[in-house]
């Protein structure tokens, strides 16, 4: 499990590919690894965090996220 260090800001952006419902995520971190799992402030409409699994094929961090995925909590301090 991959998680933010104290201070270190990770740059979501929340995107849509081809009009689909499912949303996909962009993260910029030096900490990602193709295949690791990490937790990030992913929201859905409701503003519900996701954890989400980088595929060992991920190109450039675009992952992609469903309801499917169990919501957590995640804290910077």
């Amino acid at each position: 499990m991959v998680t933010p260090a104290r201070g270190e800001i990770w740059i979501c952006q929340l995107v849509k590919e081809y009009g689909k419902t499912r949303p996909c995520v962009v993260i910029q971190s030096p900490e990602i690894e193709s295949g690791s799992v990490l937790m990030v402030p992913l929201t859905d409409g409701n503003l519900q965090p996701w954890r989400v699994a980088i595929p060992p094929n991920a190109d450039n961090g675009l992952l992609e996220a469903g309801r499917d995925r169990e919501p957590v909590a995640m804290e910077l301090r």
